[in-house]
């Protein structure tokens, strides 16, 4: 009988593949090494099961069942990949963003200055009339103001207090939110916030005629959202100075609304409030809403928009509740 020597691979090949085992039962179902005899058990190796190579090195090689049906780190190969420098580093990047845009329109504007004060005015009028939140440039169509105005700020001061909240709170909340999420978070805030103080400002605007014009000929006190109001209270929010009625700038509505969202998600989490003031943030977040709202009330500090504050972070809570809340839980995110 002619005898056939194997290769060395095929040896390696019969030694690393054997037959796929069967249930055990009856003693014709037991494999064929069980039921010979000890002569035929340790035959030689060209006599044993010897698969073709090419379907062994298919076995071999085939990527793992688990690898099939998922990725592994968002790829599709199975194996890790380093992540991408934009997912190692998104919320400083997206938040980052935010920030240098305010910085940028803050050194246009006080460019813009500059060339006003030696009789160039063509940029501070661009700046009027595309970056700040009126009556009048709403009036006039320009309605990207409610959020354009959200990255123009009056001084190095209004720029440091706004971004500061932005940069701590806007962080984490990139990464449980995501990006589009987030982004949709800061424009409704802004709108919100743009919305709010234009509101008010009429209201304002309207106490102040009536006062200051001697056309208050009503028997009742005034209103003010609703609520029954003395004169001289009408006179304290209105302006005892009859102050011009100008805009607002600033990020600090988008500030709020985030504040508004991270409370709602992790109220007993410590914070430092302008980095001197440690408390939770719920206690931080009652704090500033009630400051917001007594200095609506009492004409306190009328270079701060508090009505945009009240409607920033109204919104952040709404929008969390509404919009966020559902998504995570739905993701399995929260």
């Amino acid at each position: 009988m002619k005898t056939f020597s194997p290769t060395p691979m095929r040896s390696v090949l019969q030694v690393t593949t054997r037959p796929r085992l069967g249930p055990l039962g009856h003693s014709s179902q037991l494999p064929s090494r069980l039921s010979k005899r000890s002569s035929q058990r340790y035959a030689r190796a060209a006599q044993t099961f010897s698969p073709q190579p090419k379907k062994v090195l298919n076995l071999v090689l085939r990527r793992p069942a688990w690898s099939s049906h998922r990725s592994y780190n968002n790829n599709s190969y199975g194996y890790y990949t380093p992540e991408s420098f934009w997912v190692r580093n998104k919320p400083n990047i997206v938040v980052g963003s935010i920030i240098g845009f305010c910085c940028v329109t803050y050194y246009y504007k006080w460019t813009a200055e500059n060339l006003a004060a030696k009789g160039n005015h063509a940029r501070a009028d661009l700046i009027r009339r595309n970056f700040v939140n009126s009556g009048e440039n709403l009036r006039e169509g320009r309605w990207w103001v409610m959020i354009s105005s959200s990255f123009a700020h009056g001084n190095l001061m209004h720029l440091g207090f706004s971004v500061l909240p932005i940069w701590g709170f806007g962080r984490p909340l990139v990464g449980l939110l995501g990006v589009p999420c987030f982004m949709g978070l800061c424009v409704i805030s802004a709108v919100s916030s743009s919305r709010a103080y234009i509101y008010w400002e009429d209201t304002k605007e309207t106490l102040r005629k009536e006062m200051f014009n001697r056309r208050w000929d009503k028997p009742k006190d005034p209103r003010v959202l609703g609520i029954q109001i003395s004169k001289e209270r009408a006179l304290a929010i209105s302006g005892s100075g009859g102050a011009h009625y100008g805009g607002s700038q600033g990020a600090s509505g988008i500030a709020c609304g985030l504040t508004g969202a991270r409370v709602c998600i992790m109220p007993w989490a410590w914070t430092s409030y302008f980095s001197i003031l440690p408390m939770p943030l719920w206690a931080g977040e009652t704090l500033l809403t009630i400051a917001s709202v007594v200095g609506m009330a009492t004409g306190y500090a009328p270079i701060v928009g508090h009505a945009g504050h009240l409607g920033g972070t109204a919104v952040g809570i709404a929008y969390y509740y509404g919009i966020a809340r559902p998504w995570l839980r739905r993701t399995g995110r929260f």
